[in-house]
């Protein structure tokens, strides 16, 4: 078993109303409302991730699920950026956070957010019971990718001391780094 967690960027989404409805409409104009628009700094700033899956339990073939415990870091040189707040699981049917914290060292700023989640996971067992399962969570911040990216923190990720699975092999941990693509134009209907 390996468990796979991968950090996303999200790259420039830009909003294009639809011709076909009025301005003046007020669901158009409360949805308005709510758009904040952030200045992007002229470079983006990178981040240092990190992880530590500390519990691994509830492995639901017929939910298609498992559950996991892990604790999540973010390092910057940006004294505004929020990872416990725009960071999602987007591969989770439910997660929550129960504690965090906020720091800073030397020039540094540090968060570091303790998650619970149920994740999505299609079980591959036809060659059970000699079968090999990754289990991947997927972390997403919707924060540009022209604003923040991220880079593995690999030398201080690793796997809990006491994560340990009676009838399972867990063969380590693996962060990976991408940036999802979405449409730049967007459009209420």
């Amino acid at each position: 078993m390996t468990v796979i967690i991968s950090s996303t960027s999200l790259l420039a989404q830009e909003y294009e109303p639809n011709p076909n409805i009025p301005i003046s409409s007020s669901i158009v104009q409360d949805n308005l409302s709510q758009i904040s628009i952030k200045s992007k700094p002229p470079q983006p700033f990178v981040t240092q991730f990190g992880v530590c899956p500390a519990l691994l339990w509830d492995f639901d073939l017929s939910k298609n699920t498992f559950k996991i415990s892990f604790y999540a870091w973010w390092r910057s040189h940006d004294p505004n950026y929020q990872p416990e707040k725009s960071i999602e699981i987007i591969n989770a049917t439910d997660y929550y956070s129960k504690f965090g914290r906020k720091g800073k060292n030397d020039n540094e700023y540090f968060t570091y957010v303790h998650y619970y989640a149920t994740v999505q996971k299609n079980w591959d067992t036809r060659f059970f019971p000699f079968d090999r399962q990754i289990l991947e969570v997927k972390l997403e911040d919707f924060q540009d990718a022209h604003y923040v990216i991220f880079e593995p923190d690999i030398l201080q990720s690793h796997l809990h001391k006491e994560l340990v699975l009676p009838g399972w092999q867990v063969e380590g941990l693996k962060l990976e780094k991408s940036i999802a693509l979405y449409a730049k134009k967007v459009s209420i209907f």
